[in-house]
């Protein structure tokens, strides 16, 4: 998959997007503003 742009527009697009939904679920539940631009670790 490395030298598969398509896909790495994809995948890009697709972690862009759930990172979205998580920002607004942790503003929504916990009130915090969180940058999606920001590196979150989850375990």
């Amino acid at each position: 998959f490395a030298d598969n742009e398509e896909f790495q527009a994809q995948w890009v697009a697709a972690k862009r997007n759930n990172k979205l939904k998580l920002v607004s679920y942790i503003k929504e539940k916990a009130g915090y503003v969180v940058s999606p631009d920001a590196m979150f670790d989850i375990q």
